[in-house]
This record gives C-alpha cells, sequence and structure tokens, in this order.
C-alpha cells in the first residue's frame, strides 16, 4: 500500500533492537500505545492500522502499523489533547524459521506461527501531531519521548478508564456508536471540507430504526430479530409481538452452568441448540456464551439448587479449597517468567498443591457430584507438564493446571453465591 519512496526511508532510518534494554523499551511503547487507541476507541478496530508485508532486500519482512491516540472528534480524547494524532511504528522481522504474514481489510495481521513479534529486529517511530498535519510532514521520534508517550498512555487510560466508569451502560453504548459511525466516514468527510456541516445537520442522531432495534436486541431477542433485519431491511419485531422463548427447565443447568464457568466454551456436552433457541445462549468465534437471559436463567436455576444442597459442609470444603489457593496464585505467577531450571521445582511444587486439595475436592464432590470432574482434570495436567508440555501448567489456551484451578474455583464462587471481588480471592 505504501509508495516505494516510503519503505526506502525507513529502510534507512532503520534502528537495530539487539540491545536487550531498546527492545524491551520498544515492546512497552508499541504494547501501551495500542492499548491507548483501542481504549480511546472503545476497543474498535479504527484504534490501529496495519499494512504489509513489504519484503525486505536480506529476506525479513517490514510491517507498518498506526496506532492512533488522539481524536478531537471525539469529545472524551480530552484527557489526552497533548499526545500526538497517531504515531507510526515500521517494524522490520528478520525470521529464523518460516513465517507466513497476512494483513486482512480491515489492517489485521495474522501470522503462522503467531507469536512473530520475537523475530524484531528493528524499528523505526514517527508521530504525525494532528488530524491535518500532512504526511509529509510526519517526524521521527528518539527514545526519549517515545518513553514521555508511553507515560503519558499510561496516564491516559487512567483517565479514560475513570471516565468510562463513571458513565451509564447507555451512555458507554452511545460512545461506542459514536465511535463506529464517525469513524466510518469522518476522515472522509474531514477531506471532502464537508464534516462540520454533515454534524450540524444531525449525523450522530440514531435514525428512528436503529431506536426501535436498540430494546429488543439487548433485552435478549437478537437472534430472533437479526434475521429479518439482515435479509429484509426492515420489520424488526412482528405487531402481534415476538412469539413466546421456549420453557427451560433445571436440566439446562449442567450446561448453563459449564458456560457460566468458562466464559465461553468450543463445545459443550448436552443440548445447546435448544437453549440457542430459548435465547439463553449465543455462537460467538470466541464459542458459545450465555445471553443476558441466559444469565438470568442461570441464576435462577442455580439459587433452587443450593436449596438442596448442604452449604453448610460446602463451605467448609471451599475454606479448605481457599488455604492452597494462596500458594497456588503464587505458583502461577511465578510460572510466567521462570526460567527452564526452576521449572522443574514449579512443577514439584504444583504436584504437591494438588495433592493437598484432593481431599477437600473429594468432599466438596460428595455434597455436589460435579466437582467430581475437577481433581483428575488436574491430575491429568500435571501428568502432562511432568511429561515435558510446560504450557499445561499455566496456558489458557489448553486445560492446564491453572485454567482448572480457576474453573473449579469459579464453581465455588457461584455456587456459594460469593464475590470474588469481595473476599479478594482472585
Amino acid at each position: 500500500m505504501l509508495e516505494a519512496s516510503w519503505l526506502e526511508r525507513f529502510r534507512d532510518e532503520e534502528r537495530r533492537l539487539d540491545d536487550p534494554d531498546e527492545l524491551s523499551a520498544f515492546r512497552r511503547f508499541n504494547a501501551t500505545t495500542e492499548l491507548c487507541g483501542f481504549l480511546l476507541h472503545y476497543d474498535c478496530r479504527a484504534g490501529l492500522c496495519d499494512t504489509g508485508p513489504y519484503p525486505l532486500p536480506d529476506g525479513g519482512f517490514l510491517l507498518v502499523r498506526d496506532h492512533f491516540l488522539h481524536e478531537p472528534g471525539y469529545e472524551w480524547a480530552s484527557v489526552i489533547d497533548d499526545l500526538p494524532h497517531c504515531v507510526t511504528e515500521a517494524m522490520f522481522f528478520r525470521p529464523d524459521e518460516d513465517v507466513s504474514i497476512a494483513i486482512n481489510d480491515i489492517a489485521t495481521t495474522f501470522a503462522q506461527p503467531a507469536n512473530y513479534l520475537k523475530h524484531l529486529s528493528g524499528a523505526v517511530v514517527y508521530a504525525r501531531d494532528r488530524w491535518d498535519t500532512p504526511v509529509s510532514e510526519v517526524r521521527r521520534l528518539d527514545e526519549a519521548e517515545m518513553a514521555r508517550i508511553a507515560h503519558r498512555c499510561d496516564e491516559a487510560m487512567l483517565g479514560l478508564y475513570q471516565r468510562i466508569g463513571d458513565q451509564s451502560v447507555d451512555e458507554r453504548i452511545a460512545d461506542g456508536v459514536k465511535v463506529y459511525t464517525r469513524d466510518m466516514m469522518m476522515p472522509y468527510a474531514r477531506a471532502a471540507g464537508v464534516w462540520d456541516e454533515m454534524v450540524a445537520a444531525g449525523f450522530d442522531e440514531l435514525s428512528d430504526l436503529a431506536r426501535d432495534a436498540y430494546p429488543a436486541l439487548t433485552g435478549g431477542a437478537a437472534q430472533q430479530v437479526l434475521g429479518a433485519v439482515f435479509l429484509m431491511g426492515q420489520g424488526l419485531v412482528p405487531a402481534e409481538g415476538l412469539p413466546p422463548a421456549p420453557e427451560v427447565g433445571p436440566e439446562a443447568l449442567p450446561v448453563l452452568h459449564e458456560i457460566a464457568i468458562k466464559g465461553s466454551c468450543p463445545g459443550v456436552d448436552g443440548d445447546a441448540e435448544a437453549l440457542e433457541a430459548a435465547g439463553l445462549v449465543v455462537a460467538t468465534a470466541a464459542g458459545l456464551m450465555l445471553t443476558e437471559a441466559g444469565h438470568a436463567r442461570h441464576g435462577d436455576l442455580l439459587a433452587a439448587q443450593r436449596e438442596s444442597v448442604d452449604l453448610g459442609r460446602l463451605a467448609a470444603a471451599y475454606e479448605r479449597f481457599l488455604a492452597v489457593n494462596g500458594p497456588m496464585k503464587s505458583l502461577s505467577a511465578r510460572a510466567g517468567s521462570a526460567g527452564e531450571d526452576e521449572r522443574f521445582e514449579l512443577i514439584g511444587q504444583a504436584a504437591e498443591l494438588v495433592e493437598r486439595v484432593e481431599r477437600a475436592l473429594r468432599r466438596t464432590a460428595d455434597v455436589l457430584p460435579r466437582f467430581a470432574s475437577y481433581l483428575p482434570r488436574l491430575q491429568a495436567a500435571i501428568a502432562r507438564t511432568e511429561e515435558g508440555d510446560w504450557s499445561y501448567l499455566t496456558s489458557p489456551a489448553v486445560d492446564s493446571v491453572h485454567t482448572v484451578w480457576m474453573e473449579c474455583h469459579e464453581d465455588y464462587l457461584q455456587t456459594l453465591g460469593r464475590s470474588r471481588e469481595a473476599e479478594g480471592s482472585y
């Protein structure tokens, strides 16, 4: 997408990142500015833009990434009005293995293997101070200004979080709508000189159709009405109203509870289609998730189950679990930076902690049989780790010790009706 003259400039001004401290500083800058751009744009892809990959003469490749840090088109950007509108990172990669890079039409990078950043060998960073700064006036940043920008991004995110935290749900949604609608049109309308006229004419006002759709879509009826919207472009809710949702009884608790514990599930042991038809479960790219109505129905069924459970015995077993929870959390935190030698020590400690919690889990299973699955899953994860697969200690991508432990902890909390935040048991 970029002209050859830009690529030549980037190559001429590349700074090699052979020094570990310089590499660490760049990675912090990249991560901090990316997060700030995403938060400013309400997690919209408009906060980041990639182009490339551009082949390098020596066989590597170049990615060019923009992070948009200040946009006066959003009133909440006032908390960071001393940041540049955009920073541009030209990142050079010279991998010693085959790396496949693809960038889609919304400027998102996909790579095989996924961790392509470990091959970063050099970079050069520029700033565009205002949205109307000519591209010819982008300026190169030195280490000192990169550090200042990263520091200000940290401060800005705190300010943005404070503002968002003080808003109602509807106010947050309205801001999200503004990001999506403005970012699709604002750059072009500015270039054409008609943006101010469009805003004055009511560009940000929701249409009647959008206002009619809002309560239906947020009330758990999205699946029942979106088909008509997308296929016919009209008619959100029939005049006679939506049909009643199918009844869902206690038999649905195991599936609802599994999804509630995990947050999202690629698959479940049970009939998820009936729950989808009832508007309690929705299929997403991350897996099956509970809708607002699904959370409510799960809560009702779980409350009914508590009436038939000896909560005193369950609470006593949970206290034994909590006695081991602290050491397990500490171990998981250490695992992230553990060297090869320390890993063997951590695996042994994890195995000991699983042994310590065994009696508590068996007593819990006597009260509530679904807890019987956690101990064999923990033991299986320990075995995989001892066989040499380090990911089975803490990785969230597999059924690791940490993954199973967190699910078990969440099961205790939801079953007992307790708050993780209130008891401080993260």
